[in-house]
């Protein structure tokens, strides 16, 4: 409706004059004006469709208590139409050429715009472009933007539409019309608003064909909450590739957090070799990432790692991870880059099955990893570890000052070869030495192995470790003389063999060099608690209780070989036994200690023995004279055979 007009009516040459008469007349055709459309409106409107001024004429048909949207601009009897413009019928069948007492025309689509119901609503709308610039809205306060080019959507009416983001940052995926069913793709919108660069609120579940790149320091993709948000592979096992992500952050300072995330793994088994070329993780922090935070998270199902870490000063915390064919968790990668990885802090786990690897895995040259307050639950591959501190066999891949706290292993079932923790170095062609590994506080059940420590490692340190069924405690094997594990110190650790296992033991050391095992406890343990295999020197076993142990009656507690002539070196060889209870309530005992000749220097001093059959033999057997053992202050006296 153009806008009324209201003249003093006047006639004459000078002066002027008017009459009420005539006052009274102009008063109201302005009040005529206004009432017929306030009567058009207040009967509640309705869209009849589009209008194109062009054609020279109005509607036929038309209906009183409608509106016609311009959709080309033109001129019908005498009345200038542009784009947007509203056309409305004051009554039935108004006249399709004349406009007076048939129509009124208001140009509200630039005065008043439309708040749409829903996001959805709008979408579906009809309503042509307002033009670049223009603004739209929904009644829940979601604002678009009408743009030529970089869309986020584009309307029935053909108009396209840039999300705008919140006060606080955000673009919804309600805001963005995603399908959030976690069936029908949603991968496109995602992938076009993230990639420039917006932070993104899940407000359900969207299925992702492809991976979304958070490549703008400080963006962020988050849920409302982890039970109702998050993603959803497309296709079962999905491949991305290797260093893609459901969510792959490049940049600095990135977060996600309050999502689920499901890769929609099978049962597949075939994983190494190629049965998935391609296979893709949750989250996949690439190098070049630095300080993100990854919060209250549920992963499952992935074909690669839940998570996959590298960059630097990352926070990952609360995280729930199942059911995937890697590690649950992988810091450091060779396969994008080697020796990058440093300063990341993990805590607030919650692991499950892994199919083909672990749990937490920490490998190619990752410095200061801290990981703290882990639960780990379900089934794991014999002969694979749980927690891993390795490399892939290539130069420059150390790793070093990395901590595991706090640990809680309940695996579902015993699994004889699963291993709690593996620390090991296979490079053969530099000297690639993993150091300073701190492991505290940790009860695993139902694990077969707790530690095995090979290759070059220096400086690691068990504390407080409780096996309550395990087969066997640890194994230290530095693979060869010029490849020795050092200086591993075990303290205030407990070890009991798993009911049934007719074989099993506690430490067997090989080519290690300094072995401090304190204050710990072992007990039914069917082998040797100690057996001392070769290449070792500087020794110590002190001040440990062992109950019930080498129940077969032919094994010895603490033993070391004689057999291998280059053991332990002729300038190598100390070894400490001091301050042990040795109890056997069975009179099974065949030798408390047995020990070679060979060793340089040894002192066996202040051990109790309870319990000792002499029908079985002296407590100490040399294989030689043992001149070179200080034996006093043992309870009973320490003889040789």
């Amino acid at each position: 409706m153009a806008a009324p007009v209201y003249a003093l009516p006047i006639s004459g040459t000078g002066p002027k004059r008017t009459t009420k008469a005539l006052h009274d007349a102009a008063m109201q055709s302005v009040i005529n004006a206004l009432y017929s459309e306030i009567g058009a409106i207040a009967t509640s409107l309705s869209a009849a469709g589009q209008f194109d001024a062009s054609g020279g004429s109005f509607p036929s048909g038309a209906v009183r208590g409608t509106y016609y949207i311009t959709s080309v601009a033109g001129t019908v009897d005498g009345e200038t139409f542009a784009v947007g413009d509203w056309l409305l019928p004051l009554t039935n069948d108004a006249s399709t050429s004349t406009f007076d007492e048939n129509w009124t025309r208001g140009d509200y689509s630039k005065v008043i715009a439309t708040v749409y119901d829903t996001p959805a609503a709008l979408i579906l709308s009809l309503e042509v472009s307002r033009g670049p610039g223009a603004l739209w809205s929904t009644k829940s306060g979601l604002h678009y933007q009408e743009v030529t080019t970089g869309e986020h959507l584009t309307t029935a009416g053909g108009a396209k539409l840039k999300a705008l983001p919140n006060a606080d940052g955000w673009i919804t995926t309600t805001q963005l019309g995603c399908y959030q069913d976690g069936v029908t793709d949603d991968y496109d919108v995602l992938s076009t608003v993230i990639g420039q660069g917006y932070d993104v609120l899940f407000t359900g579940i969207c299925a992702l064909s492809g991976g979304l790149h958070l490549t703008t320091d400080g963006q962020r993709a988050h849920g409302v909450m982890k039970q109702t948000c998050g993603t959803r592979a497309t296709v079962e096992d999905q491949e991305l590739g290797l260093q893609i992500g459901h969510i792959t952050p490049h940049a600095a300072g990135n977060s996600i957090r309050h999502l689920s995330m499901d890769g929609r793994r099978t049962n597949e088994t075939s994983w190494e070799g190629g049965a998935l070329s391609a296979r893709s993780s949750g989250i996949y922090l690439r190098s070049t990432s630095s300080d993100c935070v990854m919060e209250d998270l549920d992963i499952k199902s992935f074909t690669r790692h839940g998570i996959c870490v590298l960059g630097t000063g990352h926070r990952i915390h609360n995280v729930k991870v199942d059911d995937c064919v890697a590690d649950s968790i992988g810091i450091g990668s060779g396969q994008e880059a080697s020796n990058v990885t440093r300063n990341i802090r993990l805590t607030a786990l919650t692991l499950g099955t892994s199919h083909f690897r672990g749990g937490v895995e920490v490998n190619d040259g990752c410095h200061n990893i801290w990981v703290e307050d882990v639960e780990v639950t379900g089934s794991f591959s014999n002969g694979e570890s749980i927690f891993a501190v390795n490399d892939h066999g290539r130069t420059g891949e150390s790793n070093s000052r990395i901590t595991f706290k706090g640990l809680k292993v309940n695996l579902d079932t015993y699994q004889d070869n699963v291993i709690l923790f593996a620390i090991v170095s296979t490079e053969v062609e530099e000297a690639l030495v993993h150091t300073d590994i701190v492991i505290d506080d940790v009860t695993a059940a139902n694990v077969g192995v707790g530690f095995v420590i090979n290759g070059d490692i220096d400086r690691v340190k068990i504390d407080r470790v409780n096996l309550p069924n395990a087969r066997r405690f640890m194994n230290t094997n530095g693979d060869s003389a010029t490849r020795t594990v050092k200086n591993v110190t075990v303290t205030k650790c407990s070890f009991k063999l798993q009911p049934g296992v007719s074989s099993g033991g506690g430490i067997r050391p090989q080519h290690t060099i300094g072995l401090t095992i304190d204050n710990c406890h072992f007990e039914d343990a069917q082998g040797s608690v100690m057996e001392i295999i070769t290449g070792c020197d500087r020794i110590k076993f002190t001040n440990n209780t062992m109950v019930n142990c080498a129940s077969n009656g032919t094994a010895n507690w603490i033993t070391t070989r004689s057999s291998n002539t280059n053991y332990p070196p002729a300038d190598k060889g100390v070894l400490q036994i001091t301050g042990n209870t040795f109890q056997d309530d069975n009179g099974n005992m065949a030798y408390a200690i047995r020990v070679a000749q060979s060793w340089k220097f040894g002192v066996i001093t202040g051990n109790q023995i309870i319990g000792y059959s002499a029908a079985h033999g002296d407590i100490l057997a040399t294989d030689d004279a043992q001149t070179n053992y200080q034996v006093i202050e043992n309870n009973p006296s320490l003889v040789a055979a």
